[in-house]
């Protein structure tokens, strides 16, 4: 009689954080999951390194506003030491000094971030969407095999291979290559800041696109965001408002909670609404995608970059139906191959990239876009 096979191990987290009662609700929150296993606390972050060597977690849920050593000394010292592995999930106030300081920590190598509770609202309802956002992301940051990934700005983060490009299907492109270019649009989640940043960082200061941004992220983040991203690159960065023209060579960010589009009124011209989510998310990549392609055609070039779920899949369809090209981040240097997986396995991608060799093909496109001659 053969044997029933184990059942996997459970996902091994580490939380630091310096409140008593904000390590009891995490603890709470964690505990009750048979998948999800508490192995260790800590209150600040020289003890937290201590015990990631000797408890080896899978996620780090790690507060950024700590006494001692704090949440971004905590993952530069982290990231010398273990690349990604493991996780780390910052989970910080959503304050104006919280926001800034985790997007400093997404930047310094954090896989992604979660907001406290609000204290607005119903506290059983805001507790019950925190638990559950804190749940999805733990698992889907420990599904990441080890070693996985890089960090960015690392002076030790591996050069990863480019996965193999997935076979895409026609969609009325007439195999020929499309090109040239008017627009580069960029969609991402989990990871995403810290991918964005690695790309729009590298593109040089006569880049000749204008840059359309969506990230899952919340009000007042994406303003900062937005404004850290000009800091980091060359090109000037700005979180998006209604009835601007995207300008070559700028960079625009879609709001938190709000839909970025583009609309045709004499020309493009960029759109904020509040209408539902798509996919779960305000803003959606799919809806800038969609509005997006309908002003510049085939002339649209697109890229999705790491993040959970599968926005940007019916975007990326209208993309390749109109004869404009999709490229998406390989696994490896993923956080999270959701939606870019999800693009590759509809074979809608023309190419599976590193993020640093899709800089190079963004940048050869911003290229086609003056000569006239597309790249291959």
């Amino acid at each position: 009689m053969s044997s029933s096979p184990s059942p996997p191990a459970p996902v091994r987290v580490l939380v630091v954080d310096d409140s008593a009662v904000m390590r009891a609700s995490l603890l709470a929150m964690l505990s009750q999951e048979r998948d999800l296993q508490v192995v260790g606390v800590a209150t600040e972050g020289a003890k937290a390194l201590d015990q990631v060597n000797d408890l080896k977690p899978d996620v780090v849920v790690l507060d950024v506003e700590m006494p001692g050593m704090g949440g971004l000394e905590f993952i530069t010292a982290l990231r010398r030491r273990h690349s990604r592995k493991p996780a780390v999930l910052v989970f910080s106030s959503f304050t104006e000094s919280g926001a800034k300081v985790t997007i400093e920590a997404l930047s310094a190598g954090a896989d992604d971030y979660l907001t406290k509770p609000s204290q607005v609202g119903p506290a059983r309802s805001s507790v019950e969407e925190a638990k559950a956002a804190l749940l999805a992301k733990v698992r889907a940051l420990a599904l990441r095999s080890p070693g996985d990934g890089f960090v960015v700005g690392s002076p030790t983060a591996p050069r990863l291979a480019s996965s193999p490009p997935a076979r895409p299907e026609s969609l009325g492109t007439g195999g020929d290559p499309p090109g040239p270019f008017d627009v580069l649009l960029i969609g991402a989640s989990t990871g995403g800041p810290a991918a964005v940043t690695e790309l729009v960082s590298q593109l040089p200061a006569d880049f000749r696109l204008p840059v359309l941004i969506v990230l899952h992220m919340p009000p007042l983040f994406t303003r900062l965001f937005a404004e850290a991203l000009s800091r980091h690159g060359s090109l000037p960065s700005r979180e998006a408002s209604a009835g601007i023209r995207p300008e070559p060579g700028s960079v625009y960010v879609a709001p938190g909670g709000q839909h970025l589009e583009v609309v045709d009124h004499f020309g493009p011209m960029l759109a904020t609404t509040s209408s539902p989510p798509i996919n779960s998310c305000r803003p959606s990549v799919d809806r800038l995608f969609q509005t997006a392609v309908r002003s510049y055609g085939s002339r649209t070039l697109a890229c999705v970059l790491t993040g959970m779920g599968s926005d940007g899949v019916a975007g990326a369809r209208e993309i390749r139906g109109a004869g404009g090209r999709v490229l998406v981040q390989d696994e490896p240097t993923s956080v999270v191959w959701g939606m870019p997986g999800a693009v590759a396995r509809q074979g809608l991608a023309h190419q599976v990239l590193p993020i640093s060799a899709m800089t190079t093909e963004v940048v050869a496109a911003s290229l086609a876009a003056r000569t006239g001659h597309a790249p291959t």
